[in-house]
């Protein structure tokens, strides 16, 4: 639920800055590609970055909590936190 109240405030946030000054980015994209996605970052915002510089900001960036909770929480407590946070995976598009 503390995830779930995070992103509804970050969501009421945004919703007050121009939308042409808020970037999205997906976390499965940032950590499977690490390097693009952070020099696409820096382009929509205006900063110079090349390869060498963006590798090594995002050395220790890795995809292997990508799908922790599947991996870490039973089948019933999944079941259970669901319902709770339905409305935001939908919104996101993770549902």
């Amino acid at each position: 639920l503390q995830w779930k109240r995070c992103v509804e405030l970050s969501e009421q946030a945004f919703s007050k800055i121009a939308p042409d000054r808020v970037v999205r980015v997906r976390y499965e994209a940032f950590v499977t590609n690490p390097v693009q996605e952070l020099k696409a970052i820096c382009h929509k915002t205006g900063i110079d970055i090349d390869d060498e510089q963006a590798a090594r900001a995002t050395r220790s960036v890795s995809a292997r909590s990508i799908g922790k909770a599947h991996q870490t929480l039973e089948e019933g407590q999944i079941n259970r936190i669901r319902p709770l946070i339905s409305d935001i995976l939908k919104f996101y598009g993770y549902d």
